[in-house]
């Protein structure tokens, strides 16, 4: 049915915004870690290659150096792989142009 899709593609939107959210958060250099299975288990997991800088919790430090260096390696490591992915994709979408 046509009318479904906008709803599975918005569920699979929510779906691929929630695992990248907990992947994101374990390649972070600071904090405990991530509880990927929690509750069932209480271990707190990094990933081994952790670029991304952790970010300041209260607004007077994101507003310092810490903020703009954590905004640094969000764009560098996280926004600007995402948006050259978007663009291949839309690029793949249109197809073969045609030669006149």
């Amino acid at each position: 049915m046509r009318s479904d899709r906008p709803f599975l593609r918005t569920w699979a939107l929510l779906f691929v915004v929630g695992a990248s959210h907990g992947v994101l958060d374990a390649m972070t250099d600071g904090g405990l870690g991530i509880a990927f299975f929690a509750p069932f288990d209480g271990t707190r997991y990094f990933l081994p290659w952790r670029p991304l800088v952790c970010p300041p919790i209260d607004i007077a430090p994101f507003l310092s150096e810490w903020g703009l260096r954590t905004l640094r390696s969000e764009v560098m490591w996280v926004w600007a792989p995402l948006l050259g992915l978007l663009l291949l994709v839309r690029l793949l979408q249109r197809g073969p142009s045609r030669v006149r």
